[in-house]
This record gives structure tokens, C-alpha cells and sequence, in this order.
């Protein structure tokens, strides 16, 4: 009886948590997280590293495709480190979109195909929920922010 009384908490507590991201969001904060940990928690969550600046603590990933409801998506996240909190942002793109051609001829998708990571609605929400996600991993105090 106890067990389902837990579990029922955790899921109002998961969804309250879901209802409290402001419509527009596109920056995660993390508070309380260093450069090295955002790193290592990337490479860990299957992100490949596409630029990496230690002395400025920002990094990028290269797109790491996921399937989606909507069919198959690319996500990169880019995060600043500074004073200890991490500013989380994104870009996206949909494999749906490039059925026509779209791609270039190394399959990435070209620059006004890429789309910011926001709290939205469709594939924008669910890359958002994806990134954060990541953030989630770290364990740490999170804000929202609509600003980058």
C-alpha cells in the first residue's frame, strides 16, 4: 500500500514539475554543476563533442538523432558554464523535413533548416523535454529562463 502511495506521489510530483515550465523557455539553468561535470555528462548521455572552448566553458555537441513520436529528430545542446550554473540551450532538426532533399551531401541538414530548442508544442517541446532531460541528469537546482 505504501509502494502505490509513493509511486502516486512521484507521478503528481513528475507532472506538477512538467507544469511549471513557462511556454517559450529556451534556457535551462543549473545551479551548483562545473564545466567538467557537463562535459562528462554529455559524453555519458551519448552526445559526441563538436566544439569545446575550457578556457571560455562552453561547449556544443554534434547532433545526436533519437526517435520521436513525429519520427526521427537531431538534437545538440551548447552550455556555458559560469559561476558555477550551466546555461542549457539547443538546436534541432527533423529527418521528416528532409525526405525532399533537403539534406546536404555530408546528410547534415543545411543552416535555415534548424530550428532553437524552446518549450512549445510538437517537435519543439519534445526536443526541449529531451534537453531537459539531460539537465534533469545532473541532480542539481533547475530555472527556466525564455532569454538565452
Amino acid at each position: 500500500m505504501k509502494l502505490i502511495i509513493v509511486f502516486t506521489l512521484i507521478i503528481i510530483s513528475s507532472i506538477t514539475h512538467a507544469q511549471n515550465i513557462p511556454k517559450g523557455t529556451k534556457t535551462i539553468i543549473v545551479k551548483n554543476t562545473s564545466f567538467k561535470q557537463i562535459v562528462n555528462r554529455l559524453r555519458d548521455n551519448g552526445y559526441s563533442i563538436k566544439k569545446l572552448d575550457s578556457n571560455l566553458q562552453t561547449v556544443r555537441t554534434g547532433f545526436l538523432d533519437y526517435n520521436s513520436k513525429s519520427g526521427l529528430l537531431g538534437l545538440s545542446i551548447s552550455v556555458h558554464v559560469k559561476d558555477s550554473m550551466a546555461f542549457i540551450s539547443g538546436l534541432w532538426y527533423s529527418y521528416k523535413r528532409f525526405s525532399d532533399g533537403l539534406l546536404t551531401s555530408n546528410h547534415a541538414p543545411r543552416r535555415g533548416d534548424i530550428f532553437q530548442v524552446r518549450y512549445s508544442f510538437g517537435d519543439y517541446k519534445e526536443t526541449f523535454l529531451r534537453m531537459n532531460k539531460f539537465a534533469q541528469s545532473l541532480k542539481e537546482e533547475i530555472i527556466y529562463s525564455e532569454s538565452l
